[in-house]
């Protein structure tokens, strides 16, 4: 194991960030938006998470940038319900964890409003910077 592995599992914290919709949550921005945004002064790094449909629907899961720029593709589904992981087969490169800067953030999009039975989760190892 290199030595900055070894480093950041030692100063690291797991965050999954997983949320059920309630319609006032820290995540669900909307019916339609899971946005998990790295906090000032800290680093994370991404290895997915999953994505649950209650309501039929599309998502589109990216990160973006703190200036608003999608970066990355994390996964495109076509309508449908039930869970999805992310990142997905067609969206492995480049190789995960993926590095993220305060203000960088997770955002799934949905082409339908979800109700109380959607989730989502990022899941990440948080360190201070």
């Amino acid at each position: 194991m290199s030595t900055i592995i070894a480093d950041l599992l030692l100063f690291a914290r797991k965050v999954d960030n997983y949320e059920v919709y309630s319609g006032a949550g820290t995540c669900w921005l909307s019916t339609t938006l899971y946005k998990a945004i790295v906090p000032s002064g800290k680093r994370w790094f991404l290895f997915g998470g999953i994505i649950n449909r209650n309501v039929n629907s599309t998502i589109t899961a990216r990160i973006w940038n703190a200036s608003a720029n999608a970066i990355l593709g994390l996964a495109s589904e076509a309508a449908g319900t039930g869970f999805t992981a992310y990142p997905n087969a067609s969206y492995l490169s480049p190789r995960f964890p993926f590095p993220l800067d305060t203000g960088d953030n997770v955002q799934i999009a949905f082409g339908t409003a979800q109700d109380v039975g959607s989730y989502a989760s990022c899941v990440v190892l948080e360190v201070d910077v």
